[in-house]
């Protein structure tokens, strides 16, 4: 496992996806950390963002220039071998992953560098989860996340990216065992620990802003963010989209566990300053704080909360292509005259179907209980 006890984190300004400037910024990350010697002779497993089928101007998953760039670094510093994986939301076939390689541009990234992609798509249980049997082909994994925001994670870097070890739609009965944030931060810190990657490097050269994972806006940032501990990263990436991290349930939780420090001024900062990188980056739709609810039992603090958060909305921008009942982990949509229907009475709010929408046709909005119960 990665030392939880690590507090260095490396920023690499990088002010576009051109090759050369990005294979520069990569390089600057991975000799911080000593990697060429990690590196050498070993298999390596480069575990991207892959949501979904996104091309990658829409900044929903991990750019192929920085893919390709830690590719190339691991080649130099004589990487036995190089696979590029990941598990998106869906369905998890080779059919499906040929897609989604061709359209996120890892495929042109592997085929230009010489690396390899996994089309294993079997799973075993490993340390009380069903982990994807492509881990299997990596001595040595490198966590090449995406810079997001999240409307049910909050935020979604480092450590949230270790999701898509979970097979496909096994990822659903995660969300329906885990309903509440809190719950479902524990079991992704625990999946991290249990992958363990030697290195975690943000692509936050072009991330996204507000109704992320997939249903945001892509924000300049500029920067790779790179920590052996992925959690330190993340606290750091709070930082530089400007987000609290006490509303980072992730964050929240690895405090709790001693993971980050109580202050950045205890993060060993080398690289570019973290100033000129930091950037406002429009958060996902929350609650926003209602002094009030503190003089609430807790319980009932928490009723009120769920019950003021927005629900999925569908409209008429809907194809009917059923991703999002694919993925719904309550199995609570189903599609009605080619429109998908939602049936709140068994939505956990978990923004699964948000997130699966590539024509953005769910939007987050506040429901009267009249409204959610017109469509029970």
């Amino acid at each position: 496992m990665y030392s939880v006890t690590d507090r260095r984190v490396h920023l690499a300004a990088c002010p576009s996806y051109e090759e050369s400037l990005v294979n520069k910024a990569v390089a600057e990350c991975m000799d911080r950390f000593a990697m060429a010697k990690e590196l050498a002779g070993k298999r390596v497993l480069i575990k991207a963002n892959l949501l979904s089928a996104y091309k990658p101007e829409r900044a929903a998953t991990t750019h192929p220039a920085v893919v390709a760039a830690v590719v190339r670094y691991a080649k130099a510093a004589g990487a036995a071998s190089v696979v590029i994986a990941d598990s998106p939301g869906g369905i998890f076939t080779r059919q499906a992953l040929e897609h989604l390689y061709r359209v996120t541009g890892m495929e042109k990234a592997a085929k230009d560098t010489g690396a390899e992609l996994n089309f294993d798509v079997g799973g075993e249980e490993k340390q009380g989860f069903l982990m994807a049997d492509y881990l299997k082909q990596g001595e040595v994994i490198i966590n090449v996340a995406k810079l997001k925001t999240h409307t049910f994670a909050r935020m979604t870097a480092a450590v949230k990216n270790n999701y898509g070890t979970i097979p496909g739609l096994t990822k659903a009965r995660y969300h329906a065992k885990l309903p509440d944030r809190e719950g479902f931060a524990r079991m992704l810190c625990d999946l991290c620990d249990a992958v363990s990657p030697a290195l975690s490097l943000i692509d936050g050269i072009i991330g996204m802003e507000s109704k992320g994972p997939a249903g945001g806006d892509p924000k300049f940032a500029g920067v790779l963010i790179a920590a052996c501990n992925p959690h330190c990263a993340d606290l750091v990436a709070a930082e530089v989209i400007q987000m609290d991290k006490k509303r980072v349930p992730t964050l929240v939780e690895a405090k709790k566990r001693g993971y980050v420090p109580d202050s950045m001024a205890e993060i060993k900062f080398s690289g570019a300053n973290l100033a000129s990188v930091r950037t406002k980056f429009v958060p996902p739709p929350y609650v926003r704080k209602m002094p009030l609810l503190s003089l609430v039992p807790g319980p009932v603090k928490t009723a009120i909360l769920k019950a003021l958060e927005p629900y999925p909305v569908v409209t008429e921008k809907c194809i009917g292509c059923a991703k999002c009942a694919e993925s719904c982990p309550k199995q609570t949509i189903e599609i009605v005259n080619r429109k998908a229907v939602i049936h709140y009475q068994n939505c956990i709010q978990c923004f699964c179907c948000q997130e699966m929408c590539a024509p953005k046709a769910i939007l987050l909005k506040r429901l009267s209980p009249w409204a959610k119960r017109r469509q029970a």
